[in-house]
């Protein structure tokens, strides 16, 4: 199904989604004067057609205990360097995103920590000598 053509009913669908994942096919059938089973297929026949790829919760870092946000650019030596440095990135609690970038920097991190962990940051930058 990878010609699929979404119209105004889907782009609708997809609006109200994006903005609430969670809402009802119900209250969705509502709002566009359709029924919920209308919704159903919709939604169905988008998941098989690969735009709507999955739902997602936002979780509140703040409420989890994490005080501190920011990004960060890592330069890489190599290309080759990009699956090391990924594996060993995606083992740090921290680091919550990682983006392959183009100019200076290799790829840039999100890392979210707690105040008293920002201190021992400095503890995973790699060292020259691989020590």
């Amino acid at each position: 199904m990878e010609n699929y053509q979404i119209d105004n009913l889907d782009r609708g669908i997809l609006d109200a989604l994006m903005a609430n994942a969670r809402t009802a096919y119900a209250e969705l059938a509502k709002q566009f004067s359709v029924s919920p089973g209308t919704i159903h297929v919709r939604v169905e026949k988008m998941k098989q057609a690969g735009i709507i790829t999955g739902a997602r919760i936002d979780v509140s870092p703040k409420q989890l205990g994490y005080d501190v946000g920011c990004f960060i650019g890592i330069i890489l030596k190599s290309a080759k360097d990009y699956p090391s440095a990924l594996a060993r990135l995606e083992s740090l609690e921290e680091v919550t995103e990682a983006y392959y970038t183009t100019g200076h920097y290799s790829i840039f991190i999100k890392v979210m920590c707690k105040i008293h962990r920002c201190s021992a940051a400095g503890t995973y930058q790699q060292d020259p000598n691989n020590r």
